[in-house]
């Protein structure tokens, strides 16, 4: 039987540069690109607190944020692209978290919104929303002020 030596093999040298290349630059970042996104939302001044902020694109994956008890947030995108959201216009809506199914959740309670029932009415669907937002490269900050 006929040895061949390994530097002539059948494998197209075109194939073989391709290969190494790809193997010492690896095949870059996965996911979409996104843009990082903080920001505050309040209305007449006050914090819009304790609510999930949810980012919904034109295309692509939506982005949200839970917001702290002064009202600012950073959008997360996925476990994988933990902080961002892709660039582009978005609807822009709000819901109240619960821990369980089974959870009452006190709109009246001081953590939330004095007018919390209102910011939900009118901000509260992702159909009905008329809240929209563009998310820019080099615009990381978004203040929200709720009418």
């Amino acid at each position: 039987m006929k040895h061949q030596h390994p530097l002539c093999s059948r494998t197209p040298p075109a194939v073989a540069v391709v290969s190494l290349l790809l193997l010492v630059l690896g095949c870059g970042p996965k996911g979409p690109k996104v843009v990082p996104v903080t920001g505050r939302v309040t209305k007449d001044d006050s914090p819009v607190s304790n609510v999930l902020i949810h980012f919904w694109p034109e295309r692509g994956r939506p982005s949200s944020a839970r917001t702290d008890d002064d009202g600012r947030f950073e959008l997360v995108f996925s476990k994988e692209i933990p902080k961002g959201a892709v660039p582009g216009k978005h609807k822009v809506y709000f819901t109240l978290e619960q821990a369980s199914i089974d959870e009452k959740i006190d709109i009246n309670s001081s953590k939330y919104h004095p007018e919390m029932r209102k910011i939900l009415k009118k901000y509260g669907n992702y159909q009905t929303t008329p809240l929209k937002i563009e998310v820019k490269k080099g615009e990381p900050i978004i203040d929200i002020k709720l009418d």
